[in-house]
């Protein structure tokens, strides 16, 4: 933490979530109040809730008395994990921030630790699992053992360090991006940060007790924070990429409903006249859900309509550019093969192009008013 002064060095924001039940703040606050004694660190602690419970504040409003201790309410949105989190680490008072939860996993006897890190040239330092006299803990199930680690080796591309999805670390806030920029989901915060900001990082060895199995949902979140990152580490290539695996899961339905249809008895002009509509939907869906899910949300029925228009235009390039080979030049007269994969190179890419600027624009997510939507 160069250029930081004797205020900054001391002082410190620790920041958790209260989204499980049965977590108590009380023992928790006397634990990092006993682990920081004679440290000589400021601290404060942030109780980051997602929606406002009555029992958990009057039990903060309580502690407070006798404790540097506070909690962030947003009783106006659906209760999130890491919009709590990113909205705590906004109103942090203190330049360092340890991120944690309340739970055991995650030991406040650390936190000095990983403090004494941030000395070094670096601006986050995590909690590492994976390196050498670090341990996972007691884990009781090997289906979580296997679960951390195909996340962790999902996740590995995108960093280059060991343990990617550590949710114990130090942070610099002055090396963060601004709060406003980040929309996450899930629990992997040091890693959006990370990727999101380029953060310089160091891993420190220290165990982590076993959290129990993952539920499908989180998993679910994970996988999806991860595709994002992907998108934002590679760009329009992988934007692309993922516009045509949708394209081609939707040619898939465009076929099933084509072939069933006439199973039940259709025409087949009938049948590829009414099996476009449930394949272009199923498209606008996927690509509204995960090719452009950090653009901004648009009305529905607006935005399928265009979408449809979209895929008109992409369909008559596709056709056009399979008609003009074949009619003008000799090779693809004989290998019409060829030229109608031309023309399905043509036809999506005009369609990706038209869909990416119009049918799912550009907007701006950054905010800078903590009081608004993170």
């Amino acid at each position: 933490m160069r250029g930081a002064n004797d205020s900054d060095r001391r002082g410190v924001s620790i920041v958790v979530p209260t989204l499980r039940a049965g977590v108590s703040i009380k023992s928790f606050a006397d634990r990092i109040d006993k682990a920081l004694a004679g440290t000589g660190h400021v601290w404060e602690l942030i109780v980051a809730n997602g929606a406002s419970e009555t029992a958990i504040e009057a039990e903060v409003a309580e502690l407070a008395k006798r404790l540097p201790i506070r909690i962030d309410v947003r009783p106006d949105v659906p209760r999130d994990f890491s919009r709590a989190i990113m909205r705590a680490l906004a109103r942090a008072r203190h330049r360092r921030i340890v991120v944690m939860d309340a739970e055991t996993s995650h030991s406040s006897k650390y936190i000095d630790r990983l403090l004494s890190g941030l000395e070094a040239d670096c601006d986050m330092v995590i909690a590492s699992r994976f390196v050498e006299g670090a341990s996972v803990g007691s884990v009781s199930e090997i289906g979580r053992r296997m679960g951390t680690w195909a996340v962790t080796l999902l996740a590995r591309p995108l960093v280059k360090f060991k343990d990617p999805m550590s949710g114990f670390f130090a942070v610099d806030k002055c090396a963060l991006p601004s709060l406003g920029s980040l929309r996450l989901v899930g629990e992997a915060i040091g890693l959006e940060l990370i990727v999101r900001a380029g953060l310089r990082v160091a891993e420190a060895p220290i165990p982590v007790r076993d959290r129990g199995r993952m539920s499908f949902h989180e998993q679910w979140l994970v996988l999806r924070h991860l595709s994002r990152l992907y998108r934002f580490r590679l760009g329009p290539a992988a934007q692309l990429a993922s516009f045509a695996l949708v394209g081609a899961s939707g040619f898939a339905v465009d076929l099933a409903g084509y072939l069933g249809l006439q199973s039940l008895g259709l025409g087949h002009t009938s049948a590829r006249l009414v099996s476009f509509w449930p394949a272009v939907t199923w498209n606008w869906w996927l690509n509204r859900r995960f090719t452009f899910q950090e653009r901004p949300k648009r009305p529905v029925v607006r935005q399928w309509t265009e979408f449809i228009a979209s895929s008109l235009v992409g369909f008559a390039a596709n056709v056009g550019t399979y008609v003009a080979l074949t009619a003008n030049v000799g090779f693809f007269e004989q290998e019409r093969i060829a030229a109608l994969i031309c023309g399905v190179g043509v036809g999506a890419t005009a369609n990706f192009l038209i869909a990416s600027k119009y049918v799912y624009p550009r907007g701006s997510t950054v905010i800078s008013d903590p009081k608004r939507r993170i």
